[in-house]
C-alpha cells in the first residue's frame, strides 16, 4: 500500500472564478490524460476527488450503496499520485446551473479534438484502458 500525500496535486483557479458557484473543471493527469466535470458548487466537487484517491489507497469503498464503483478517472489520479505524476485542476468556467450540462459537453468535445491532434487522452466516458 502507498501513503497518502497530501501535496500530490495543484488547484488552478482563475481570480474570475467564484469556487461556490457552478461551473466546469479539468483534472489534467501528466500530459497523458485529463478528466472533464461539471459541479453545482465547484468549491466541493474539486475536494471529492483527491478524497477518492485516499479511500483508494485505505482499501475504503466508493459510496455504500456502490462499493467498487471508481471510475477510471480515480483510478488514474490514483496511479498519478503512487508515480509522482504532476496533476492540476483547473476551473475553466463558471457558468449557470441550468448550462452545465451543454458547457460539460462543449469542453469534452473540444478536448477530444484536441486528442485527436496528439494531445491528451480524454477519460470522459471512455472504456479502454492503458
Amino acid at each position: 500500500m502507498t501513503d497518502h500525500r497530501e501535496d500530490w496535486w495543484m488547484r488552478d483557479v482563475p481570480d474570475h472564478i467564484d469556487l461556490d458557484l457552478p461551473g466546469i473543471y479539468e483534472w489534467r493527469i501528466g500530459s497523458e490524460s485529463l478528466y472533464i466535470g461539471k459541479s453545482a458548487r465547484l468549491r466541493g466537487r474539486i475536494r471529492e476527488y483527491p478524497n477518492n484517491v485516499r479511500k483508494l489507497i485505505a482499501g475504503e469503498p466508493y459510496r455504500k450503496g456502490k462499493p467498487t464503483s471508481y471510475r477510471e478517472v480515480h483510478h488514474e489520479l490514483r496511479n498519478a499520485h503512487d508515480g509522482m505524476i504532476a496533476v492540476t485542476v483547473t476551473v475553466l468556467e463558471n457558468c449557470a446551473r441550468l448550462d452545465l450540462n451543454q458547457r460539460e459537453r462543449y469542453w469534452i468535445a473540444t478536448r477530444r479534438a484536441e486528442a485527436e491532434r496528439g494531445g491528451p487522452r480524454v477519460l470522459n466516458a471512455t472504456k479502454q484502458r492503458k
